[in-house]
């Protein structure tokens, strides 16, 4: 996906949420949420390797069905707590990596494990 067709998809997007109870390397993608002003909400393994994340700060750490229910909910209809939460995360990632340096290490992560374009391959060849 292009950096344009990317930016253009978060623009258009609300809320990121990771219900996730896998490792699945999530950190670069709530990164790159992060650093296009989305907000996040998520489950403890959705911000790992994402650093110095606070709960309630830069993001909405749920730790049970019942919480990560009432976060996203939450974060949907209270309008100052999404302001707050998306400026708080937008900052973070922006002073640890900026919108590149996340984007460059989701890419690398996709090709890690087969996924994206490849670099052999052109279109209309």
């Amino acid at each position: 996906m292009s950096d344009t067709a990317l930016a253009s998809l978060l623009h258009t997007t609300r809320l990121l949420v990771v219900p996730t109870t896998n490792h699945g390397g999530w950190s670069a993608r709530v990164s790159l949420a992060m650093a296009h002003g989305v907000p996040v909400v998520g489950t403890p393994l959705a911000f790992e390797g994402v650093p110095r994340i606070v709960d309630g700060v830069h993001a909405l750490v749920a730790t049970s069905a019942g919480e990560f229910a009432d976060d996203v909910l939450e974060m949907m209809s209270d309008c100052h707590l999404w302001t707050r939460v998306r400026d708080a995360g937008y900052r973070l990632v922006q002073q640890h990596e900026g919108r590149r340096g996340v984007h460059v290490r989701l890419v690398e992560g996709m090709r890690l494990v087969g996924v994206g374009p490849r670099e052999d391959v052109r279109c209309g060849v």
